[in-house]
């Protein structure tokens, strides 16, 4: 029904589902005769040097009571479609390449060769445009693009495009392989005004963003100057 707080478009029938860190899903479960069920992983490659993490239970769920039929207001999915469909015809304004990679050692992850700093700004970004990212995975195992205070639409993965329903603000970034990196092309819309100032983007698996994986994005409105000059400064922003 919803990916990340954002209503679907439409509702959409599945029974597996790829979550990346820091991704939420809603659902309406169809309860199946009365009893216990095991709810679990898949077992998943998420490194190419290392073997698929295994299959493992992760909850029990107790179906019973009475059956009863499930239910949505279609005004949600009315909106949730004209909101993506605003992001998707806006006129692209900049595009620009984010890059992931790490140290050999994998002690150190980074956004276009360097690691978070609080007081420096990454990307600048004017009020009221809409913008494309393209995020190019260097590392081969899973990253994820999360950005605070704005969904996105997710484009394209690996070059091919993706007519997604729905709008994010974290997404699964795939590994490179021997044929290249992995790519994800998200349309951001920087327009809500209440998001003006500094807040962060990065990689929501907790131990690459604590390795550096990070960056810090400034959005400015028009005629206001930038609460830093150039790429560095020392304020600080309530939005970060």
């Amino acid at each position: 029904m919803a990916t990340d707080g954002h209503p679907l478009s439409r509702p959409r029938k599945l029974s597996v589902s790829l979550i990346g860190p820091g991704q939420r899903i809603d659902v309406i479960a169809i309860g199946p005769p009365a009893g216990e069920y095991a709810m679990g992983t898949l077992s998943f490659k998420n490194m190419a040097w290392r073997d698929p993490f295994p299959a493992q239970q992760i909850a029990t769920i107790v179906s019973g009571g009475s059956p009863t039929l499930p239910s949505s207001d279609p005004r949600s999915c009315v909106s949730a479609s004209r909101a993506r469909d605003e992001v998707r015809t806006s006129t692209i304004v900049r595009r620009r390449r984010i890059e992931y990679s790490r140290t050999e050692d994998r002690s150190v992850f980074m956004i276009d060769g360097r690691v978070m700093v609080d007081d420096r700004v990454d990307q600048t970004v004017r009020l009221g445009d809409t913008e494309e990212w393209t995020i190019v995975n260097t590392d081969q195992q899973y990253h994820s693009f999360h950005i605070h205070q704005t969904p996105f639409l997710v484009t394209e993965v690996n070059g091919v495009r993706k007519d997604d329903i729905s709008l994010r603000d974290t997404f699964p970034t795939p590994p490179a392989t021997d044929g290249g990196p992995g790519t994800l092309k998200v349309v951001i819309p920087f327009t809500d005004p209440v998001i003006v100032g500094r807040f962060v983007y990065h990689c929501h698996a907790a131990d690459h963003e604590d390795k550096g994986m990070m960056g810090v994005v400034e959005v400015v409105a028009p005629g206001q100057p930038p609460l830093s000059s150039g790429n560095a400064g020392h304020a600080t922003h309530p939005h970060l």
